[in-house]
């Protein structure tokens, strides 16, 4: 599985995991992000319960992230789902047969939407701009 973190300009961190993404796999990620300053950023994130656990918000809190929660189950909210979906489509018509095979096809991919404007795939979310302003729980 594809984790990653994307701005407008491009895709922050990602990396490939084989393990379900938990709470300990999510802080890890989370961890290995290098972000270029100290000023605030915001994290858009869906309300699947790891999101929220202590040990994510608590790592959060100390690289200076304000988490966003978007309504559950309503991907079409959150822009980092649009672009996971154009590397699922790339690797299905690549057939990667191994994991080294897979690494190196999402890296391509990957380097390719790096020179990308992602702002397209904001869209969706820039519509229902009370997102940014509001935590959603349902």
């Amino acid at each position: 599985m594809v984790i990653q973190n994307i701005e407008k300009g491009g895709i922050i961190h990602w990396e490939l995991v084989k393990d379900t993404v938990n709470a300990e796999v999510f802080a890890n990620f989370l961890n290995n992000i290098k972000l270029p300053n100290e000023e605030k950023y915001y994290l858009l994130l869906d309300n699947i319960r790891f999101h929220k656990s202590a040990k994510v918000k608590e790592l959060l809190t100390s690289k200076n992230i304000e988490p966003r929660y978007i309504v559950a189950s309503n991907p079409y909210l959150n822009p980092v789902e649009e672009v996971f979906n154009v590397i699922k489509q790339y690797v299905k018509s690549e057939e990667p047969r191994t994991e080294e095979e897979l690494r190196k096809v999402v890296a391509y991919k990957i380097s390719i939407l790096q020179k990308e404007d992602l702002r397209k795939h904001f869209k969706n979310c820039l519509d229902f701009d009370f997102i940014w302003k509001t935590e959603i729980n349902y």
